[in-house]
């Protein structure tokens, strides 16, 4: 497509500026913007920030989609273990954390042998907490899912609120994402997002604990 010339501020027509320049047909996934050289082709808008991809009232005001606002009970019951296992280790040479079934987990409350991949050691799994008030300042208790389940009860560590009233500045309380914990931390002033709908595809909103907001990134690739 060619050029054309323009008209000045006065809204009289300006010296006609001849452009022998045969624009290519492109195709631009988000749409075009001008370009600043006289002569030049129209060009294509970057790829969108995904940080800024949020809705239009902005980061900080909308609810997001987790938050805990209130603490929770959890379970006192769990359900007992998958053992016992052929290939656990509880004799005097092994870890002391090692197990074979339930029975070799007495150091804590509701002892359970787990294991977390088909054939590995097992290992003794206990219950951290069963409310808020059975962990460290700030740091939240994360329940099993219900008494027939046999996973633990945690402390999730590494957070710094526990519900949404620990946040004074933007009021909600979020887990970050993570392969491995999914630690609680409040939403700033600064977040470029409040949860994954607010970022492009393949990333995930997460809390930047070295910038200390909340930001679109790509997580880290699972641990082997």
């Amino acid at each position: 497509m060619p050029v054309d010339g323009g008209t000045s501020d006065a809204g009289k027509p300006d010296t006609p500026v001849i452009c022998n320049v045969m624009c290519p047909m492109i195709a631009c996934t988000y749409g075009y913007l001008p370009n600043p050289e006289p002569c030049g082709c129209p060009i294509c808008a970057p790829l969108p920030d995904a940080g800024v991809a949020k809705d239009a009232q902005g980061a900080g005001t909308r609810t997001p989609l987790l938050h805990r606002s209130v603490g929770a009970t959890c379970p006192a019951q769990r359900a007992p273990g998958p053992g016992p296992f052929t290939f656990g280790c509880n004799s005097v040479t092994c870890p002391a954390y090692s197990c074979v079934q339930d029975s070799n987990c007495t150091a804590g409350t509701n002892g359970r042998c787990l294991t977390s991949n088909p054939g590995g050691l097992a290992l003794c799994s206990y219950d951290e907490c069963f409310s808020d008030a059975d962990c460290p300042a700030n740091i939240p208790c994360e329940c099993r899912d219900s008494a027939s389940s046999s996973a633990p009860n945690r402390c999730w560590s590494g957070s710094d609120c526990r519900v949404d009233s620990d946040c004074s500045l933007a009021g909600f309380c979020s887990p970050s994402p993570s392969w491995v914990d999914a630690p609680y931390h409040c939403h700033t002033s600064s977040d470029t997002c409040m949860d994954d709908s607010d970022c492009m595809p393949l990333k995930s909103c997460a809390f930047d604990g070295q910038n200390g907001y909340w930001s679109c990134v790509v997580l880290p690739p699972p641990p082997t």
